[in-house]
């Protein structure tokens, strides 16, 4: 079965052993060399004590209200997993990487990935000048810290299979009522320089656009930036605390 990743995250983690919520999955931690998902990354109410872990073979059932697992002790330390510390430090996060094809020229933006049964990832969507497109993990070459590095410039017209719209927003529509508080809900909202902690919100994803020049106006709220505006940091952080949403639309209207 192939799921998206948006299917797992966000939800309230169930213990059948003990019956209770255990915590809530926030993320997914990446081997990007192996180009599968190791585990997923946890907050519960001893958040502040550092990264927990749930690796995904321990996972019993996902659907649309909660994660199962079989007992609480399934969530660990980072640090009781081998190989978890340095996954940790290479912080790759697919959705909202700018992909770029091997000879340089930027295709677009992550939307979406997708994983198969074993946790491996198959599909990579890219949102390329408001087109979603599915790319197979074959024409993948490299998971980044903030890009992904697809081949030619022809790999999106010769296998990208468009996905319909509606499909898309019946599946947002299917995840809407979910609504989990998470204590990670009320971290800042600026740019984070502490590179340590993977939890709090990251929005470096975007420094790759600065003194990228608006090529049409864009709107955000009731503020306008006007074509030939040049892009930066102040400007970033003005989008997120306007409307965060847009952030995934500064690659149609950047050069």
């Amino acid at each position: 079965m192939i799921r998206k990743s948006k299917d797992f995250l966000n939800l309230p983690i169930i213990s059948c052993h003990e019956g209770i919520t255990v915590g809530t999955t926030v993320k997914f931690l990446i081997n990007a060399t192996e180009k599968k998902v190791s585990s997923i990354i946890v907050s519960d109410d001893e958040y502040y004590k550092g990264v927990k872990l749930l690796p995904v073979n321990l996972i019993l059932g996902v659907g649309n209200d909660a994660l199962v697992i079989n007992k609480s002790s399934n969530i660990v330390p980072y640090t009781n997993i081998a190989t978890a510390e340095d996954l940790l430090k290479e912080q790759i996060d697919i959705i909202s990487s700018v992909v770029i094809n091997n000879h340089g020229k930027k295709e677009g933006i992550v939307e979406e990935f997708e994983i198969d049964d074993e946790y491996n990832i198959v599909n990579v969507i890219i949102n390329k000048n408001s087109n979603l497109v599915s790319i197979p993990i074959d024409k993948v070459k490299v998971f980044g810290k903030k890009l992904t590095i697809i081949e030619d410039e022809d790999i999106i017209e010769k296998n990208g299979i468009n996905i319909s719209d509606d499909n898309i927003d019946k599946e947002k529509e299917l995840h809407s009522d979910v609504n989990v508080v998470s204590p990670l809900d009320n971290l800042p909202t600026n740019p984070i320089n502490d590179t340590n902690d993977i939890n709090k919100i990251n929005l470096y994803e975007y420094d790759v656009y600065y003194d990228s020049t608006f090529i049409s106006d864009f709107k955000v709220g009731n503020k306008t930036y006007k074509k030939g505006t040049n892009f930066n940091e102040e400007i970033l952080n003005e989008i997120y605390s306007i409307e965060p949403n847009k952030l995934k639309d500064l690659v149609n209207v950047l050069e």
